[in-house]
């Protein structure tokens, strides 16, 4: 994280802020918290030396180990990240609308957030929690633009979970393609993320080989079909990694 110069009272309350910011993308609900904190965190904290009242000048805030595979599998009892279910709780229609985002009974059609059968806490609701995260955003000077492209990336992380596969043949062998039932929970994910469909296509069903030598030396390689659950397997590689980046992205800002 960036170190966050500024006043005294400035600097205290962007780290005071940052708690239910990082709350509402880094802790779940387990079968024994509900607002379990899922990666490790350092505050470092900077004070004016030689005064009988030292100010904080400067803070830092480093995260480490988020529980990733958390996006992909929840155990019974559990819940995904906060975020998911408190955009589902709090955005109004319209907001939900724009970012092709179910409301909480929506949530059990998806399959990152419908596998514990568990949707709610109970030590706040997620609607009163996401007005916290918004204010939380405000108060630390993410933008709307930003916030904007947040949202997205959650949404896109969510519908990504949905896209299927089915095997084809060819002559290189058994492959596997985005099954057309799903093909829009991918196309959604692509708009959100401003991305090619047949670039994503392509991460997901198929990889390259580089092979040493001049091949490799020129950027080139052979590349190979994904069976069904290779491509599930890089489906639910690509959404942690999406969301890991965004979470760590959120502590740099």
């Amino acid at each position: 994280a960036r170190n966050n110069p500024g006043s005294s009272s400035e600097i205290s309350q962007a780290v005071l802020q940052s708690n239910p910011l990082l709350e509402a993308f880094g802790n779940a609900k387990t079968v024994r918290n509900d607002n379990s904190s899922r990666f490790g965190k350092l505050i470092q904290m900077q004070f004016e030396p030689d005064s009988a009242n030292p100010d904080l000048v400067a803070a830092k805030v480093d995260t480490y180990l988020l529980e990733k595979a958390r996006i992909t599998h929840q155990m019974p009892g559990e819940r995904n990240f906060h975020i998911f279910y408190e955009l589902a709780a709090g955005a109004s229609s319209k907001q939900k609308e724009h970012w092709k985002y179910p409301d909480s009974n929506g949530l059990a059609k998806f399959r990152f957030t419908n596998q514990s059968g568990t949707y709610a806490r109970r030590d706040i609701t997620d609607k009163k929690q996401f007005n916290l995260t918004l204010q939380a955003m405000e108060k630390v000077g993410v933008s709307d633009v930003e916030r904007e492209r947040i949202f997205c990336t959650v949404a896109a992380v969510l519908h990504l979970g949905n896209v299927d596969f089915e095997e084809i043949v060819t002559e290189e062998g058994d492959g596997s393609k985005i099954k057309d039932s799903s093909r829009q929970h991918a196309l959604t994910c692509c708009q959100l993320l401003d991305v090619d469909l047949d670039l994503l296509t392509k991460a997901l069903c198929t990889r390259t080989i580089s092979a040493g030598g001049l091949l490799g030396k020129l950027g080139g390689g052979i590349e190979k079909l994904h069976t069904v659950d290779q491509a599930a397997e890089a489906r639910d590689a690509l959404a942690m990694t999406l969301y890991e980046r965004l979470f760590l992205w959120i502590v740099w800002r």
